[in-house]
């Protein structure tokens, strides 16, 4: 049986053993973009360290002393995100910030699994599963309250310090806020999701109604608009790539390409991007709704997910669906 050790000499283990198996990622994007091979290039990477070990070290000691064992299960948790998070960013180059977040929780499982691989099972196992277990096997005492909180003042003022010392490089860090920030483990998933719902709570308000559409005459005539998945217009044969891609569009006689970009490069995005008023924050009602309340049947075909067909014929469902979609990633994935 392994001898206790005392809680905060554990959080500072949990904190280095976080930094060698999850932080590749961003030390590689770090090394990558500053000279650290010049004095205060070297001086910041090691502040850089420092302050991670110092700061989840910190993070961690408080948790498991408020939390205790449920406090270990989080952190168990955290090390199988991490380890799932580290193999999409290592395979696929994704940033975890908020729009990925909200393109994870409006991918069904269905989609999902096609990313199942030998590869991500080598890294739940190793860098998740094992080093969870490892995690259980290792005992503390709790330290009284006084020195707790003495512990909590000194790492704490000792970050502090650390960033003032390196006030020069705060403009580099700021500039690259967003790419670092959604490399850091387990803080870019953590941070990211409250921030997707709480972007989300903050939109989901009355829309805001566009002006009168008015028909001027009664010919009948009908538009359908089809939407797909995104795509990469360089992997197309149509678009001139060399592989033929389009083996079945190409023997159509009369179809027509036409060179467009995209809004964004995931489906949820440039859907939204398709069917909104304009680029903006406010929540102009949409095209179905536009269309619908100014006496325009409007009918919603899907085949989406493998799923039946489905009509949309009441205003209300259209509504409900405009309030989902004005995050970062909207739902319009559902019914597409």
């Amino acid at each position: 049986m392994l001898k206790k050790i005392k809680l905060h000499h554990f959080a500072l283990l949990l904190s280095f053993v976080n930094l060698v198996l999850y932080q590749y990622p961003f030390f590689k994007y770090v090394l990558s973009h500053i000279h650290a091979t010049s004095l205060n290039g070297f001086l910041f990477l090691s502040s850089l360290i420092i302050a991670e070990l110092f700061v989840n070290a910190l993070l961690f000691y408080i948790g498991l002393y408020l939390l205790r064992t449920f406090g270990k299960w989080i952190l168990v948790l955290f090390f199988n995100i991490n380890a799932i998070a580290l193999y999409f960013i290592n395979t696929y180059g994704v940033l975890i910030d908020e729009t990925m977040i909200g393109n994870i929780l409006n991918t069904k499982f269905g989609e999902a699994s096609s990313f199942l691989s030998l590869g991500l099972v080598f890294y739940v196992v190793f860098l998740g599963v094992l080093p969870g277990i490892l995690l259980f096997k290792i005992k503390y005492t709790r330290e009284k309250l006084k020195p707790f909180f003495i512990r909590v003042f000194i790492t704490l003022l000792s970050v502090l310090l650390l960033a003032y010392a390196n006030a020069p490089n705060w403009l580099w860090i700021d500039k690259n806020a967003k790419i670092i920030g959604s490399l850091v483990m387990p803080w870019s998933y953590v941070v990211n999701l409250n921030r997707y719902y709480l972007h989300k709570r903050q939109h989901n308000q009355k829309q805001i109604l566009l002006p009168d559409a008015h028909i001027k005459n009664d010919e009948k005539s009908v538009v359908v608009l089809v939407i797909g998945e995104s795509a990469r217009s360089r992997n197309f044969s149509l678009y001139g790539y060399e592989k033929n891609t389009n083996p079945l569009l190409s023997n159509i006689k009369g179809v027509r390409h036409f060179h467009a970009t995209s809004c964004a490069t995931y489906t949820t995005a440039g859907v939204k991007g398709i069917l909104e008023y304009k680029d903006t924050r406010k929540l102009y009602e949409i095209l179905p709704n536009y269309l619908y309340r100014n006496g325009v049947d409007v009918v919603w075909r899907t085949t989406n997910w493998g799923e039946p067909t489905v009509k949309i014929d009441t205003y209300q469902k259209r509504e409900d669906l405009e309030k989902e979609c004005r995050g970062t990633a909207c739902k319009y994935d559902e019914i597409l």
